[in-house]
Parts: C-alpha cells; structure tokens; sequence
C-alpha cells in the first residue's frame, strides 16, 4: 500500500482560508456550544430536559505507456498530497467534549465532502489504471474522522479512529478523538480507558505541566464527573487548571475554560460560594482580554446564567442572557448557530418564569437556524424540538407537541443508537404526551424502554431512573 507523503502546492493553499483556531473563551459542556435542555418529564410535570471551490482538475481514466503511466502515478499522488492538506486546513480538530459540539459552517461542509468525493476518485483512479492501493495519510484520516464529529457523524467518525489506531496505536489525536466519541455516545468504560491512556502519553511525551496534559487531564475529569464520581473528578479539574494558570498566567481567558469546569462541579456538591467566584473571575478575564462586546463575553455570560439558574438566583440571569444574544447577533448576524443558542437559553428562562407568549418565538426563531445552517437531522435540532415541545405542553397543546417529539426521538436515536440515555429522554418525554392525550398503551410501552435504557446507563437507584420508574408505575395504576 502506497502511503503518500504531503507535499507543497502553491496553487490550491493560495484559495483555502484556514479555519481550524482555537477558541479562546469558555467553552461549557451545555450553555454556549449547543442549546440547553429542559428536565426529564415526571408524572407530576411533564417537562424537558437539560469560498470559491477548490479544483483539482478532473479526473480521466486512460491507457498510459509505461512511461507515461509512471508520470501520470507521480502527479496523482501530488494532487492527493494537495487535497490533504487542504483538508487538514479546512477542518479543526476534535481536543475536547467541547470541540464535539462544535459544527462545520456550510463552506467548510461543502469544502470538506467535496475534497472527500475527490479523494474516492483518485483512489479508484488510482486501482483501476495504476494496480496501486492509495489512503489518505494518518493526520489527513484524523481530519477526515474530526469532520464527521462536527457533523454528529459519531459512528462514521468511531470507525475511522479505529482505523487510525490500528495502524498508529500510540496516535495521541485519534485517542482523545476516540474517547471524545464514545463519551458522547455513552460508552463511558470503554472512553475512560482511551482517556488514560491519552493521559498517560501525553505525561511522557510531553511534560507533566503541559498544556495538552490540562486537555487531557479535564477530559477524563469531565468523564467522572458524568458518571458520578466527583471526588475523582475534582483533583484533576484543580491540576489541568493550575497547569493552564502556570503556563498562562491567571487572568488568561484560556484559564476561563478550566475554571468554568471546576465550577459546574463545584456547583454540582453544593459549594456554591466557591463556584461563584470561579463563574466571576472566568467573565472578568474575557471581559478584560476581548472587550465587553467580544462573542466570547457571551460565551461566558450563558455560562454564568445557567449557575446563577441553578442556584435559584433567576432575576439575575434574564439581563446577562439578553446581553449575550445582543453580542452575538451584532457579531454574527441574526441567523448564526450562537445566536439559535443564546434564544433557546433565553426563551428557556422566559418559559420558566411564566413569560410564554415571549419564549414561543424565541424558540421557533432558534429551530429554524439550527435546521438551516446544521441540517433537519442534527441533534441540535433534537434539542430545540424537545424544549418548544415542552413549551407547547405548557400551554395544553399537546396534539402539536407529539410530532415534535417524535421527531426528536427518531434523529437521536439515528445519532447515538438506541441504548443511549438521550433516547431514553426522547421516549420518556413523549410517553408523557401521549399518557395525556389518552393513548396509555403506547405510553406505556415507551415508558418501558426507557426505563431499561436507564436502568443500563444508570443503574437502577438514580433518580432519572426512579422518575421513569414512578411515572410508569402510576400509569399502571389508573
């Protein structure tokens, strides 16, 4: 098998505006890089939960001499070379569980699956003329696999890891990118052992106080905490920020992530007090770095709001939710992925203080952005569908909430397969709905599933499976 190196072309680089930049500010696992959820449905309240094209000639298949044919095999293996470093330009890589819910502007999906079509017919090209077997180089594969992330591809992009690993096992990229996959997935053992490992590999081949060890090190704290085990969690959420601190200085807004992540988990064990201060010193930085009108300000400003909400200070998130939509929407116009965000946010809020004439076309306004500029089938949508649904129910329109939530549960289950606890919501949920409108033998079947779906994930004391449990215990009862 030919492995082709990469190689310079001064033609293609000159039209491919790179776009793979770390974002400085403070990514949060909910509140700025995908729309918040509402709460599981209970029996009581039935809820919702938390460029130019790039050518590279076409493509003809003709018997060569074989001097020729040699010739023609050296420039087909240019244009790949080309072609991956276009990709490798074109896509940004997959660090963090932040970076997942990332997606690719229309440009880059567009550059990126049509560099793909390409590369499929130069490798045909290259086994029906030449006898030669060609795959993309191993840093072009993890682009190609970081690609199929952002498009919630999390299947497609597992298999290409894999295939990465099996040819590189020590790659340090396709590990973490690996891990990040099947966390989203849910397949928590098998990501905490790539999680390690990437661990592991970064300490030796870096340094303990390198900053790809922070990456790793929250990684893996991000992972324990989901499964509960913060006091595991936490030691290693205080190092990969005192690395960042260190290596830095402590009002760096890269220091924002890291102190946004401690906080969520501080949050989570009851220690507001410190949390706090951590969500003030995260917002002060980037204010102090960007300027208060910068799009990472609002960043940091949904991440504050969902502490404050959680902690029951709700008069005070409304204002920084509503200066964070305005930043965005002057910044990115008012069509933007960030700007269906920060309205979800905010219409979730306006919701729950009872302001549901205001929330409704907030809601609608963010569905059709996320369906426009990620595709009808991206879980984003799931997201946004699920929370208008809740509204809806709200407001006793149950019969328009039902095609909503059907649809939700279909895209996430076609996304993360039908074991995973997103899935158990989406039927929990509609369960629900269809228990209200008088259809109790369906509903009580979705409640079935959905319990066994918790009761793998969670085990059978959480208390997402004991609200499922008690809302189909109380429909077997009537």
């Amino acid at each position: 098998m030919a492995k082709l190196a990469i190689t310079p072309k001064i033609i293609i680089l000159s039209i491919v505006v790179s776009v793979a930049m770390v974002i400085i500010g403070c990514p949060a696992r909910d509140s700025q890089l995908r729309p918040k959820e509402d709460n599981l449905s209970s029996q009581t309240q039935p809820g919702f939960e938390n460029g130019e094209n790039i050518g590279l000639g076409t493509i003809e298949s003709n018997t060569q001499t074989p001097q020729s044919g040699f010739s023609e095999f050296e420039e087909l293996k240019r244009n790949v070379a080309d072609l991956e470093k276009a990709l490798i330009q074109i896509v940004p890589l997959v660090w963090t569980q932040q970076d997942a819910q990332k997606t690719l502007t229309f440009e880059e999906k567009s550059q990126y699956e049509r560099l793909i079509t390409e590369f499929n017919q130069y490798k045909k090209l290259a086994k029906d003329n030449f006898k030669q077997d060609i795959e993309l180089s191993v840093n072009a594969q993890i682009s190609h696999a970081s690609a199929l992330v952002h498009m919630a591809k999390y299947n497609s992009a597992k298999a290409v890891y894999r295939t990465i690993l099996t040819e590189a096992p020590a790659n340090i990229e396709a590990t973490t990118g690996l891990g990040i996959v099947l966390h989203t997935m849910a397949k928590h053992k098998e990501a905490e052992e790539l999680f390690r490992k990437a661990l592991s590999t970064t300490e030796k081949s870096f340094d303990p106080n390198h900053q790809k060890t922070a990456i790793t090190l929250s990684n893996l704290a991000l992972l324990l905490q989901a499964t509960n085990r913060h006091s595991d969690a936490e030691p290693l959420m205080r190092r990969a920020l005192k690395i960042v601190e260190d290596s830095e200085g402590p009002d760096h807004p890269k220091v924002a992530i890291y102190l946004n992540n401690l906080a969520r988990l501080l949050a989570v064990t009851r220690r507001n007090s410190e949390a706090e201060s951590l969500t003030q010193r995260a917002l002060k930085n980037v204010e102090k770095f960007f300027g208060p009108d910068h799009p990472e300000v609002a960043v940091c400003l949904n991440d504050r709001g969902g502490f404050l909400a959680a902690t029951g200070r709700i008069s005070e998130v409304e204002p920084l939710m509503r200066r964070a939509l305005k930043i965005d929407e002057d910044a990115f116009g008012p069509d933007h992925p960030r700007v269906a965000r920060d309205l979800n946010n905010l219409a979730r809020l306006l919701r729950f203080t009872g302001h549901l004439s205001q929330a409704e076309p907030m809601m609608r306004r963010g569905l059709q952005i996320e369906e426009k500029s990620k595709g009808a089938d991206h879980p984003h949508v799931a997201i946004q569908l699920n929370n208008l649904a809740g509204l809806l129910i709200a407001t006793d329109r149950h019969s328009e909430a039902e095609p909503l939530l059907r649809r939700a549960l279909i895209i996430d289950k076609n996304t993360f397969g039908p074991d995973h606890p997103k899935v158990a919501f989406r039927l929990n949920n509609l369960a629900g709905v269809l228990r209200d409108i008088g259809n109790p033998s369906e509903a009580k079947s979705l409640y079935q599933r959905a319990l066994t779906v918790f009761e793998y994930n969670f085990g059978p004391d959480h208390r997402t499976t004991i609200t499922v449990r008690n809302n189909l215990e109380s429909l077997e009862v009537k």
